[in-house]
């Protein structure tokens, strides 16, 4: 996977994959694996219990709380966990993020991210939250096995609020 690419760049750190479903499975000799959207049970002091599901934010909360160098996220595929880890982005506390989004283009990165993030999050900050963008076609190889590949990277530089747009310029020519 490009996760699995990307981790090879990084493989001293200390990082923790957030995930919901177990896609990313040991990638990093010194990692946490944290499962979100598990039914968690919660004692009180007086000895009381309740039922939650452990959520994004929960984990994120969590992490945040560790040494972690960088954060593998898994899928962003709802505004919940898309929120939890543009906050997270800003507070400073790690060295970086790496996640995974379904779109149609590099430049339709920021089209996505604006329609799972609420209306209320300013540009600017969306546009800061992103800093590369590969971008993975699907392909049928020469045995009829459909694969992916990298076509096309992108090296972000924020929002531009006069043009009203997001900066994008090529990383390396599309193979």
């Amino acid at each position: 996977t490009v996760m699995g690419e990307v981790q090879q760049q990084f493989p001293a750190d200390r990082v923790a994959i957030i995930q919901d479903n177990r896609e990313l499975k040991g990638l990093f000799a010194n990692q946490i694996e944290i499962m979100t959207q598990v039914e968690q049970t919660r004692f009180a002091v007086n000895g009381s219990s309740s039922q939650h599901e452990y959520e994004w934010h929960d984990a994120l909360y969590d992490v945040l709380r560790m040494a972690i160098k960088r954060i593998f996220w898994s899928e962003l595929r709802e505004r919940k966990s898309a929120e939890a880890l543009l906050n997270a982005s800003f507070a400073g506390m790690t060295d970086g993020f790496v996640t995974t989004l379904h779109t149609n283009s590099v430049r339709h990165t920021f089209t996505r991210l604006e329609h799972l993030l609420p209306r209320d999050i300013p540009r600017e900050q969306i546009g800061d939250f992103v800093d590369f963008i590969i971008y993975c076609e699907e392909y049928v190889d020469e045995f009829g096995v459909t694969r992916r590949r990298i076509s096309d990277l992108g090296r972000a530089f924020g929002f531009d609020s006069v043009r009203q747009e997001y900066i994008i310029e090529p990383a390396v020519a599309a193979a």
